[in-house]
Formats: C-alpha cells, structure tokens, sequence
C-alpha cells in the first residue's frame, strides 16, 4: 500500500512523475520534493486545502476557502491576503474601483 507523505491527498507514487525520481519533483524550487513538500508550489496555501476534495470523500464541499470570500483555495489564485484588503483587487476589477474601500 502506498502513502501520502506530505498528507496532500495524492499518493507519493503518483506525485513521482519525473521517471520515479523524488528528486526532479520539486515544483517550487524550494528544495524539498513535492512528495514531502506541504506546499508544493510555496504560495503559501497548503496543497491539501488547494485540492477540491481534502477529506477524500468524493465532495468538494468541504473545500477550504481560507480568506472567507466563498471561493474555495483551489480556484482562488489570486487572493492570498483576504477579501477587501488593501493592495489586492481581482483581476477584472478597475483601481478606481478599489479606492478607498
């Protein structure tokens, strides 16, 4: 049986996908193989939470949204500090339109 080494929800034999070398994994540059990296491309998000399933049970309801703006973590690439935070806008919203809110 094989395991989850960096508790992702991928198995560590399907994130090897470089000819089997944990080595050439290494999706952030971080030194750390992506089958032992809890952050696979080091934005700052779990890569368990980036998944749409992480508890396995089939459902992405139980998705994490971890800034609150009721977009889960795995389709949300852009917010990393929070809803209606200075300094972050969506990409189709205006800077005008970000001003002083």
């Amino acid at each position: 049986m094989d395991t989850d080494d960096d508790g992702d929800g991928v198995l560590t034999k399907n994130e090897n996908y470089n000819g089997g070398t944990p080595a050439n994994d290494d999706t952030d540059g971080d030194g750390k193989p992506d089958y032992l990296d809890t952050d696979d491309d080091g934005d700052g998000k779990l890569s368990k939470n980036e998944r749409n399933d992480p508890n396995g049970d089939g459902s992405p309801a139980d998705a994490v949204d971890g800034d609150g703006d009721g977009k889960p973590d795995y389709l949300d690439a852009n917010d990393t500090d929070g809803p209606r935070r200075p300094g972050w806008r969506r990409p189709d919203q205006s800077a005008g339109s970000h001003i002083g809110h």
